[in-house]
């Protein structure tokens, strides 16, 4: 009687599980792809939600060449790329007081 019991609960394991639906590999491992989010970045905020206008490091427009961004006391600062993001994390105060809305960066050539 056991052994008829536990076939049937794997039968019915077995049909459960054929009928579950499929996940692509990116699914199975549960990882979030980087590339996918940066790609999309622009989908998932709106220009309407960046405190500047332009990069607060380099000054190049945000909207145009967004790559990055980061949140500092609940506002969102938009970023150019990593290296102007991680210049901005270090020193935000300096950034954030010195305004390049007004009066952007000037680069090296």
């Amino acid at each position: 009687m056991k052994n008829k019991i536990l076939i049937g609960c794997y039968i019915v394991i077995a049909i459960l599980g054929c009928n579950a639906p499929s996940r692509t590999p990116e699914q199975k491992t549960n990882q979030i792809n980087p590339a996918v989010i940066k790609s999309n970045i622009k989908n998932v905020i709106k220009q309407e939600q960046l405190v500047m206008k332009k990069d607060p490091v380099c000054g190049m427009p945000v909207w145009k060449y967004l790559e990055d961004t980061t949140i500092y006391q609940g506002k969102i600062y938009g970023f150019c790329g990593k290296g102007c993001k991680d210049e901005f994390v270090k020193k935000t105060e300096d950034y954030i007081h010195s305004a390049p809305e007004k009066t952007p960066a000037k680069t090296k050539m």
